[in-house]
C-alpha cells in the first residue's frame, strides 16, 4: 500500500463520507483530492495536506508516509479528532443549507426579473399603440403627440434652454 492509497484508508477511518467533505476538510478541491487518490502523474500528498492531518486529525505522518507505527498518534488524540470530524460535517452540512437557500433565493430574483421585463415589452407594446392611434387621431397637427413635443422643443430653443 503507497501513500495515496493509505491517505484513501484516512478518509474512511476518520469517517468521511465523501471525497468532496474530505477534500473540504484537508483544504483542496475534490476534484485534487481524487488525482492524489489515482496517483495522476505521479501526484503525491503533499506537506500541506500532511500538516493538516497531523495538526487536526493527530495523524502519524510516519504512517502516511511508509505505512510504519500507528495511523494515529494517540488513542485520545483519536477521540479529538472525531469530534473535530463531527464538528466539521456539522458546519459542512449547515453551508449546505445555506447555499440552498441562496440558489432558491436567486431563482425567485431570477423569476422576478423575468416578469419585470416581460412587464417592460407590455409597457413598450402599449406607448407604441398609443402613439399608433395618436398618430391616426391626429394627423401631422399641431395637436398630435408628436406636434407637441416639437413645439415644447421649439418654445425650449426660443428661450436659449437646451
Amino acid at each position: 500500500m503507497n501513500e495515496n492509497e493509505r491517505l484513501k484508508e484516512l478518509q474512511k477511518a476518520l469517517n468521511f463520507s465523501s471525497q468532496k467533505k474530505f477534500a473540504d476538510a484537508l483544504g483542496i478541491k475534490q476534484g485534487s483530492l481524487s488525482d492524489v487518490y489515482r496517483g495522476k502523474s505521479g501526484i503525491g500528498v503533499s506537506d500541506s495536506i500532511k500538516r493538516v492531518l497531523e495538526k487536526e486529525y493527530s495523524i502519524n505522518i510516519k504512517w502516511l508516509e511508509s505505512g510504519t507505527g500507528e495511523m494515529l498518534k494517540s488513542e485520545a488524540k483519536s477521540e479529538d479528532a472525531a469530534h473535530k470530524v463531527a464538528m466539521l460535517e456539522q458546519q459542512l452540512a449547515e453551508r449546505d443549507k445555506y447555499v440552498e437557500a441562496l440558489q432558491k433565493e436567486l431563482t425567485l430574483l431570477r423569476g422576478a426579473i423575468e416578469k419585470d421585463k416581460q412587464l417592460l415589452q407590455a409597457k413598450d407594446t402599449i406607448i407604441t399603440l398609443l402613439e399608433q392611434q395618436q398618430y391616426h387621431l391626429y394627423p401631422a397637427t399641431e395637436q398630435g403627440l408628436v406636434g407637441r413635443v416639437g413645439k415644447a422643443k421649439r418654445n425650449f430653443a426660443e428661450a436659449g434652454v437646451q
